[in-house]
């Protein structure tokens, strides 16, 4: 009776050519994420400068330079949703800062960022922080409509306790309150809510609360606010003590 033997070389080779391909996808993420890390480098740097002097410009060549190394990312691992928003980030950050663009040049570069946004989203559909850009650029865009609110409900829907989440909806909501439909509305009051309750430490729930009265405040809304609030506590009641219509809020007519 023959005992059937397989030759070495039969499974030597298969796993040398797996092993090169997970050293040929290793590099490639390796390089894909120092492109990523030195584009958002960048954006960390030119925020810096913009809060040092508002009317700061890029260079062109650290622009160019940045985007490439964005859309290099990308190329290497296109299913990386990060890499995604970096590249519009960037184009983002084209159309925002520089002004001698024709209107057809601002128009295909509106449309290249909402395409790479929907794009992203789509490839990872259940992360809010893809839902909560998306809403800041179409904000940024001047685009203030359905896909734009329908970004923030999912945004809070997906992630309702994410701290960086709850403040870009309420600044977004009291910057723009008045064209928010009824159900926006009261996705960014759920938020204020939110920042009310946070039970987490002393310091953080001071914090929280901090931010949200701040800038209920500072944008007047109380009145539209306050009626929608469930949250009870002194803070609320110092904030809507002053309120003279309060059924003047939109969601309310």
């Amino acid at each position: 009776m023959s005992v059937l033997s397989l030759n070495p070389s039969f499974i030597r080779l298969p796993l040398m050519a797996l092993g090169l391909l997970f050293a040929m996808w290793s590099a490639m993420t390796g390089i894909a994420a120092i492109d990523y890390f030195r584009s958002q480098g960048y954006l960390e740097a030119w925020d810096y400068q913009l809060s040092q002097k508002s009317d700061y410009q890029i260079p062109a060549n650290e622009y160019q330079d940045a985007l490439s190394a964005a859309q290099h990312a990308l190329a290497l691992v296109p299913y990386n949703s990060d890499y995604q928003m970096m590249v519009a980030n960037m184009l983002t950050w084209q159309l925002s800062n520089t002004g001698v663009l024709a209107p057809a040049q601002r128009e295909a570069l509106t449309n290249d960022i909402l395409t790479i946004y929907r794009k992203a989203i789509t490839q990872r559909p259940s992360w809010p922080y893809s839902y909560s850009q998306f809403a800041i650029t179409k904000l940024k865009l001047g685009q203030i409509d359905q896909e734009m609110m329908a970004a923030l409900q999912k945004a809070n829907q997906l992630g309702p306790r994410e701290i960086a989440i709850i403040h870009l909806t309420i600044k977004l909501g009291m910057t723009v309150w008045p064209q928010l439909d009824q159900a926006t509305q009261l996705v960014v009051a759920g938020a204020i809510d939110r920042s009310l309750s946070w039970n987490l430490s002393e310091q953080l729930n001071a914090r929280e609360r901090l931010y949200a009265l701040s800038l209920v405040g500072l944008y007047q809304r109380q009145a539209d606010i306050c009626p929608l609030l469930t949250t009870h506590s002194e803070y609320v009641t110092n904030l809507c003590r002053a309120i003279k219509k309060p059924n003047s809020t939109k969601a309310h007519k």
